[in-house]
This record gives structure tokens, sequence and C-alpha cells, in this order.
């Protein structure tokens, strides 16, 4: 698999695209294929350890994905079904502390989804070794909307 990773502190360009063996989902865990990946602006701050969460080198940044499962581990409840796509946002602390509110937010937003009534915009899409890029270009608001990076 290809993978953005992050090996030293500093800016976009110090980001690298590598080629990773695949890895085995755990107990309780799914592998996902990830097809697009949200760029955003806490992306900037992690990469060159400004931000609160601060992962260990090196890592692969991003938090939000989308993708389809490619293997269930074992314990996994319901995400059984080999090829369902699934669409996964790291949403944090609120979540954790607001699960009840966190759901009832998700439930509006998708009802205003299916309803026509909010439309995303991507306004770019950047190729994963245009990482670097579609940072920069968030970091200096040349972008409007969504940026994501697609893997093929």
């Amino acid at each position: 698999m290809r993978a953005v990773l992050c090996k030293n502190w500093g800016p976009p360009e110090t980001l690298v695209v590598e080629n990773l063996p695949s890895p085995k989902p755990g107990n309780g865990q799914i592998l996902v294929s990830v097809k697009a990946s949200g760029v955003n602006f806490p992306d900037v701050l992690v990469i060159q350890n400004k931000y609160q969460f601060k992962p260990e080198l090196p890592f692969s940044p991003g938090s939000e994905i989308a993708g389809v499962v490619r293997q269930v581990g074992e314990g996994v409840k319901g995400f059984k079904l080999k090829g369902c796509s699934i669409v996964g946002v790291f949403w944090g602390e609120f979540a954790r502390r607001e699960g009840g509110l966190n759901v009832a937010n998700l439930k509006e937003l998708s009802e205003w989804l299916r309803a026509g009534e909010i439309k995303p915009l991507v306004s770019a899409t950047y190729p994963l070794e245009g990482a670097a890029d579609a940072l920069n270009d968030l970091m200096n608001r040349k972008v409007q909307g969504k940026v994501v990076l697609v893997t093929s």
C-alpha cells in the first residue's frame, strides 16, 4: 500500500510517499482500502509538532478517509460484509464527551445531505504524491471548501 508519511517534523515538503506492507486487521479491527482522504489545517500543525495531538514518528497524517473494507478481524460485529463502503472521521474529544449530542448532530447533517439541503464543496483534488502541494495550498488559502487526496 502507498502511504503519506511524516518521518521528521517540518513543513509539508518533508512528507514522503512510500510503499508499505499492508497491515493485517487484529481482533476487533477492520482493514480499509483508502480511496480518498480529506486534508485539514490541523494536519499542517501536526506534521510540524505544533498541535495538541502529538503522534510518535513516523506516522501518516490525516484523520478523514473514505474507502472500502478489505478485511475484517475477529470480534468485529456488524462490518462482516466484505467490500462494503465506509467513511470515517476522527471526531476527537467531542464525540467521547458528548456522545448523544454527537449522534444527534450527525443524524441531522445526514438528513440535510440526503434532502439536498447541503452540498459539500470539494474544491480541489490532488494525487497522493501531491500531499505537500495540497497542504501548502490549504495553508496559503488558495482553496475553498474541501481538499482531498485521491489514491488512484
